[in-house]
């Protein structure tokens, strides 16, 4: 897999507002975010040897619910799965920040 040049994933808060608001307008019963509370593994994922970055695959649970999972990626794109592999968080809601402009 070819990998693209790097770049700089950071975004306003305009540009986050509108994703998330759209993305509620379009499914307004879906979760809204994934807390992975005291890192929960987020940060050993990103100390995997080789892991140059992450990749989050849309999954569905037993409930069909739609949950992120997570997986470290190598320098080349290639998912690390050998290693840690993240699943759901707590899911928003019920676990939302209240005052939050992104919850909406």
């Amino acid at each position: 897999m070819e990998i693209p040049p790097q770049r700089d994933h950071r975004i306003t808060l305009e540009q986050a507002l509108a994703y998330t608001s759209r993305f509620r307008a379009a499914f307004p019963e879906a979760i809204k975010a994934n807390l992975f509370w005291n890192s929960g593994g987020v940060s050993q994922l990103m100390a995997q040897k080789d892991c140059m970055g992450v990749r989050i695959y849309n999954g569905l649970d037993e409930k069909n619910v739609v949950i992120p999972v997570i997986v470290a990626v190598d320098g080349a794109g290639n998912d690390l799965t050998a290693g840690i592999i993240l699943e759901e968080g707590l899911p928003c809601p019920p676990h939302c920040q209240a005052k939050s402009p992104l919850v909406g």
